[in-house]
């Protein structure tokens, strides 16, 4: 049985809207993500787990902006991101729509979403919390919090 479809949203942490998900599958995945109306969406899985070949056109077709960092399952990013990290900060202060997936929609998208309210001035503990508050167990991994959290990357 697979895991119901949904967006967690974060929007009130923020100026702009962050929102985390699982890896769309199905049609009534993407009329969820064009209802959300993401300004970006951020694929974090690699080019294995796509769902099916074309998979990076149903999603550019219902967000503003498509922009893939393939991340390792479980794993952190293992290029430099600060170009990314930086974009979606200043998208969120222009009050932005992000949408950000992963394969359950926990882990590496909590990570980046984790990033980015610590971007934005959250202290890290509060910001966890409040990345678990919309999706219980985002975040994984010791590794995906450091990274989340250091300001070296």
């Amino acid at each position: 049985m697979s895991e119901a479809f949904d967006i967690y949203d974060l929007s009130p942490m923020i100026a702009g809207d962050i929102g985390i998900c699982p890896l769309p599958r199905a049609p009534a995945d993407f009329a969820a993500i064009s209802r959300w109306q993401a300004d970006i969406a951020v694929t974090l899985t690699t080019e294995v787990e796509y769902p099916f070949a074309d998979f990076p056109d149903h999603l550019a077709a219902v967000s503003g902006h498509w922009l893939p960092c393939p991340i390792p399952d479980f794993g952190t990013p293992e290029q430099d991101v600060s170009d990314l990290v930086s974009r979606l900060d200043h998208a969120l202060r222009a009050g932005q729509r992000v949408l950000i997936h992963c394969l359950g929609g926990r882990g590496r998208s909590g990570m980046l979403a984790l990033r980015l309210l610590v971007t934005q001035g959250q202290e890290p503990q509060s910001a966890l919390a409040d990345v678990r508050r919309a999706r219980a167990h985002a975040v994984e991994t010791d590794a995906q919090y450091l990274w989340a959290t250091s300001a070296q990357n």
